[in-house]
């Protein structure tokens, strides 16, 4: 299984997606990597995926940008899954895909992220040392 190879491999996270995963399937993955000690980032890209989230009691809940049908990214997304998330439920909201510059992960951030999850933007850069402070945002004098 793959949570077997990642955990064994020293991950500490796993990703799942709830589009990817009937109720039953996304329940059972992520009871068998808590109770490996693994952290879980849920992925979400709607209000319905984000309410399975929640009833999965997931503490850790990414915003895919990326519409996995079109390929179209938007950072609106994340603006609309950040107004009807509990964050007084202690839990964290991450935006991912799309986030290309500092002035992306300060939309994000205004919006309620509170970290990005980036790849293609890092392997773009050219200098990764870089493009990774340009990511690092400051809320409220906290940097992010």
């Amino acid at each position: 299984m793959q949570i077997d190879y990642a955990k064994n491999a020293g991950a500490s996270v796993i990703l799942l997606i709830v589009a990817a995963l009937n109720t039953k399937e996304l329940m059972e993955l992520y009871e068998y990597a808590t109770n490996l000690g693994l952290e879980v980032l849920v992925e979400v890209h709607d209000a319905e995926e984000l309410d399975r989230a929640l009833q999965l009691g997931a503490k850790i809940i990414g915003v895919n940008n990326r519409d996995l049908r079109t390929f179209d990214v938007n950072l609106k997304r994340t603006e609309e899954i950040a107004s009807i998330f509990p964050f007084h439920e202690e839990r964290v909201l991450i935006s991912e895909s799309g986030i290309w510059n500092t002035e992306d992960a300060e939309r994000v951030a205004k919006a309620g992220a509170r970290a990005v999850l980036v790849g293609e933007s890092l392997m773009r850069s050219g200098d990764v040392e870089s493009a990774l402070r340009s990511l690092q945002v400051e809320l409220g004098g906290i940097l992010k």
